[in-house]
């Protein structure tokens, strides 16, 4: 499941955060295969597992020797890609907001409860976005 995914992500970003399992870590080419190929098929289904491996593959980077590993299995494309994904994502829910704002806005008095509480609830949704980013 995604969630199961994500919790091992997390864990391994764990051991990241350690420099003593860096060098295995960047040896086990199983290991950054899969990471690597999760990153690039399941980061729009999943926030948190998107965030735990571009955050393994941050700690890796952050060692010249680590770069070759990380080129072979195209982390960087990967990651820069999620950037990309959730630029565009915040983009969208930022104009349809504003859009339903200015169409409240020209209602003026005509406009309803319900149409008070879509918006309180667009409102929320795309600060959560912001803050997960």
């Amino acid at each position: 499941s995604m969630e199961a995914k994500a919790a091992g992500a997390q864990r391994l970003l764990r051991l990241c955060t350690e420099v003593g399992p860096l060098e295995e870590i960047s040896e086990h080419q199983t290991l950054l295969g899969v990471i690597s190929r999760e990153l690039r098929e399941n980061a729009k289904r999943s926030h948190e597992l998107a965030v735990a491996i571009t955050g393994i593959f941050l700690c890796l980077a952050h060692f010249s020797q680590f770069h070759g590993a990380l080129g072979r299995h195209q982390a960087g494309e990967a990651t820069m890609r999620v950037v990309e994904f959730e630029g565009k994502r915040a983009k969208a829910l930022q104009k349809e907001l504003k859009l339903t704002q200015s169409r409240l806005g020209t209602r003026g008095s005509e406009v309803t409860k319900e149409d008070k509480l879509n918006l309180q609830r667009e409102e929320r949704r795309y600060q959560a976005v912001l803050e997960r980013q």
